[in-house]
């Protein structure tokens, strides 16, 4: 996301900015991680514990000479507002794979059968209190660069009452369009001056957790929510943006799909992925629960004098790893749903506008074949448009219009919101047999096999449900074309008492549109 220099808002308003304090904590911190490192180096015995600990207290040096060299620029710079970003995003990339190489060491050195008598702290080597000190502050620092914020960020006070006057700012003019006598007498009155959003403004673990909303929740909780509450739309939502990525890709004879898969091609790229960790995770809670009740019978289990296969510090280790996989894939479930809702509105905005364009061009080659009495027809405008334009313009009516910009849009973006289901389901199918399999074996085929008569079944039913969503969806149109032709017709319908001869006409169409939804 390219981040953009913010301007203060007018009105009465709080910047939150803490990449001052958070990024010279984060600075000192790298440099107790690196003394740190490198006394885990002075610790090692072996000739391979010797190479192995300098790559990582040389890695960690690194990592604190680009911290320092950033917070300096920082601090360097007049108006730190507009300043963009603080620690580029290979450095927390970095400091998490450190951290997982030091996990990986707490682990064979203390949660294995052979090192599970081996001390934390009293009694404990100097080698190992190093990597239990270095791994904490790996965490700690972590922790730091996911709360620093990515931009400044501008809130309104919690204030119990608006004042006006100040959450109004006026309308800048843009001189490269010609304004109508109403957009002429708007630019004199005041608009509310919406901020913008904090969503791409805070850190990565804002992001994570949604707390960039924490502002408006507040709010609500206090007062009435109103217009001057909202955050700006960010430009990757809106429709410009998006229709231009979309020109890019449109050419005749290429589907109305495939034209949108390129458009989004990285968002839906991004939702594919998550969608396969979902899957994965989906199955850790059944997993770490299968380990623990293994730890507990094997421990348990006194009667013979055989050797212990679990440790007491294995079974907190799944306990730990059950809570804490699972509040991940709550939030990771929560982020492909957010990321479905973006190409929701990226969607219907798109759509509207190619609805939008196909219309009036229909209308426009309608109104000219018209005025020139050529009724034969091109063949259409674009090779991609699977409909015949040959016929007059009006056989797509104001009624049909009407309808797909209300119904048929709402529906068919709202199948992007939810299109990671379409990834997540068969791969929770597959990876749950071949769980089931290892548990139970063969038996598991005769659980599994009531799944293969539900394919057909649920095929048939939801070809049924189509139908009757296509049949209610003409029913609907031919409503709306009703109450279309009255209102345009409204003068004559007045003149020669025709109101309720439509109204009997409209309530037909409206009874056979619910005759057929229920």
């Amino acid at each position: 996301m390219d981040l953009k220099p913010i301007r203060r808002p007018p009105g009465n308003v709080r910047l939150v900015d803490n990449r001052t304090a958070a990024g010279a904590a984060i600075a000192l911190l790298s440099i107790l991680l690196t003394v740190l490192a490198f006394g885990w180096q002075t610790s090692a015995t072996t000739a391979a514990e010797h190479l192995y600990s300098a790559s990582l207290a040389l890695a960690m040096l690194l990592i604190a000479a680009a911290s320092l060299y950033y917070y300096a620029a920082f601090m360097r710079v007049a108006d730190r507002t507009m300043y963009k970003g603080l620690f580029p995003p290979y450095l927390a990339v970095a400091i998490g794979t450190l951290l997982a190489v030091n996990l990986v060491e707490v682990y064979f050195s203390f949660f294995t059968l052979a090192n599970s008598k081996t001390p934390f702290w009293f009694g404990a080597s100097n080698r190992s209190r190093y990597l239990l000190l270095a791994t904490a502050a790996n965490i700690t620092l972590l922790f730091l660069h996911g709360v620093v914020q990515r931009r400044a960020i501008f809130v309104r006070l919690h204030s119990p009452f608006l004042d006006e006057s100040d959450e109004c700012a006026p309308i800048e003019p843009d001189s490269g369009l010609v304004q109508t006598p109403l957009a002429q007498k708007r630019k004199q009155e005041a608009t509310p001056a919406l901020f913008d959003t904090p969503e791409f403004s805070g850190s990565w673990l804002d992001t994570l957790t949604f707390s960039w909303v924490n502002d408006i929740f507040y709010k609500g909780s206090r007062r009435q929510l109103g217009y001057a509450d909202l955050y700006k739309l960010d430009a990757s939502d809106t429709v410009i943006p998006n229709w231009r990525r979309y020109a890019k890709y449109r050419k005749p004879g290429r589907s109305l799909l495939v034209t949108l898969g390129l458009t989004f091609a990285p968002t839906l790229l991004a939702q594919f992925l998550l969608s396969l960790v979902i899957a994965v995770l989906h199955y850790s809670g059944p997993f770490f629960l299968q380990r623990i009740l293994q730890s507990v019978d094997a421990l348990g289990s006194t009667a013979d004098n055989s050797a212990p296969t679990k440790t007491i510090r294995s079974a907190y280790l799944d306990a730990f790893g059950l809570l804490f996989f699972t509040i991940l894939s709550s939030q990771i479930v929560d982020q492909v749903m957010w990321i479905g809702r973006h190409l929701d509105i990226r969607m219907k905005g798109l759509l509207v506008a190619e609805l939008s364009t196909k219309t009036l061009d229909r209308r426009a080659k309608g109104s000219l074949k018209s005025a020139t009495g050529d009724d034969k027809g091109d063949g259409g405008d674009d090779g991609d448009d699977g409909d015949d334009e040959s016929g007059p313009a009006h056989t797509m009516t104001n009624g049909k219009v009407l309808n797909i910009l209300t119904t048929d849009l709402n529906r068919l973006a709202k199948v992007c919101a939810f299109l990671d289901d379409l990834y997540v389901m068969p791969l929770l199918a597959v990876i749950g047999f071949i769980y089931m399999f290892q548990l139970l074996g063969w038996s598991s085929l005769i659980g599994f096999s009531v799944v293969i008569p539900y394919y057909p079944i649920s095929k048939k039913f939801f070809s049924y449900l189509t139908s009757l969503e296509e049949r209610t969806s003409e029913l609907s149109d031919e409503r709306v074309e009703a109450i279309t032709e009255l209102l345009q017709g409204i003068k004559a319908v007045k003149l020669y008492g025709w109101e309720s001869q439509f109204l009997k006409k409209i309530d037909e169409h409206r009874e056979r549109q619910l005759g057929s939804m229920w």
